[in-house]
């Protein structure tokens, strides 16, 4: 199954650590880094994760939004604390 993710920072560092274990794990980030994937690949995965600051969730989902293909699962990885 291909997975992509969103966002490498630190918490997208940790689940690319356990979900690239056991799929085909695409990564996009605004700041590309030598294991990067075109955010084309990434969302032409059957599942995206998105993580990303909770700042940004908004405008990621916006831009995303009229090419993700239909039946694709997208799990977002923000929560708000009090």
């Amino acid at each position: 199954m291909n997975v992509g993710l969103i966002g490498y920072g630190r918490l997208g560092k940790l689940i690319s650590k356990y979900i690239g274990r056991d799929f085909n794990l695409k990564i996009y980030d605004q700041q590309e880094t030598e294991d990067s994937s075109s955010l084309e690949e990434v969302l032409n995965s059957q599942v995206i994760i998105l993580s990303v600051p909770i700042s940004e969730i908004e405008n990621v989902i916006k831009s995303i939004a009229p090419h993700v293909k239909e039946n694709t699962l997208i799990i977002d990885t923000c929560s708000v604390k009090e």
